[in-house]
C-alpha cells in the first residue's frame, strides 16, 4: 500500500506540473526542491527504518542518515567547496575563519 501511494504521488505531482505549467523558472526550482526533500524524508524516515525493523536501533537509522546529510551540507557551506578545487577568490582579503573551520571538520569527519 505504501509503495502504491508513493507511485501515485509521483504521478499526481507530474500532472500538477503539467496542469499549472509554471512559467517562472524559480517556481519550478522550488517545486523540484520540495519534491526532492519529500522523497528524501520518506526514504530516510519511513522506508529505511522498515528495512531494519528487526534491529533494536532500526528506528534511529533514518535519523542518522539525515544527521549525516545535513552535517555534510553544513560543511559544504562553511568550506565553500574549496576542498574540491572550487574557490571564489573575489571576496575580501580577510581571514576566512568559516573556511578553515569547515576544512578542519571536513578532514576530521
Amino acid at each position: 500500500m505504501t509503495y502504491a501511494l508513493l507511485i501515485f504521488s509521483v504521478f499526481a505531482a507530474a500532472l500538477t506540473v503539467l496542469w499549472f505549467k509554471p512559467s517562472d523558472p524559480n517556481k519550478l526550482k522550488l517545486l523540484i526542491a520540495f519534491s526532492g526533500a519529500y522523497l528524501l524524508s520518506i526514504t530516510a524516515l519511513h522506508l529505511l527504518p522498515e528495512v531494519f525493523i528487526g534491529d533494536d536501533r532500526g528506528a534511529y537509522f533514518g535519523s542518522f542518515v539525515l544527521i549525516g546529510f545535513f552535517t555534510q551540507v553544513m560543511l559544504e557551506y562553511l568550506s565553500e567547496g574549496i576542498e574540491h578545487g572550487h574557490a571564489h577568490t573575489h571576496r575580501s582579503a580577510g581571514l576566512p575563519v568559516g573556511l578553515m573551520i569547515g576544512l578542519c571538520l571536513h578532514a576530521f569527519l
